[in-house]
């Protein structure tokens, strides 16, 4: 009785081992987008806003700090690896081209450094900010 003891106990302790490593209690925006499948995230200030690339599959630009949601999807992505740069088109439900560049870049709120700068351009504005693949 004292082994079936000790083996429940081991399998009881694996599983909470498991469970801590696959799922932060509190996190980051950056980690709940790459667990909800984004592949890039980018980020912008003054105004606010923040973008979420899922794949081929749709585009995510929260705008006017966050009360602004809008869903992109018919993406056209044309990557360029020998200039660092990926260029993001979608029509609906409006414009919007998003461009990536492979160059260092620096939030201006938080000091954070990321790996590309991003700008998006839609109707007749543009946001310019940070960015970095999710994978």
């Amino acid at each position: 009785m004292n082994t079936i003891a000790q083996y429940c106990t081991l399998i009881t302790l694996t599983c909470l081992s498991f469970a801590s490593i696959s799922a932060p209690p509190n996190p980051s925006p950056w980690q709940k987008a790459k667990l909800q499948g984004a592949s890039y995230r980018a980020i912008g200030q003054e105004p606010a806003w923040q973008l979420e690339v899922y794949h081929k599959q749709k585009l995510i630009l929260v705008t006017n700090y966050g009360e602004k949601r809008t869903v992109f999807t018919q993406l056209e992505i044309i990557s360029s690896p020998e200039k660092k740069q990926t260029r993001i088109s979608a029509l609906n439900p409006y414009p919007i081209t998003v461009q990536i560049k492979g160059e260092k870049c620096v939030d201006t709120m938080s000091g954070q450094e990321y790996s590309s700068t991003t700008k998006v351009i839609s109707h007749s504005n543009t946001f310019k900010g940070c960015g970095k693949a999710l994978h």
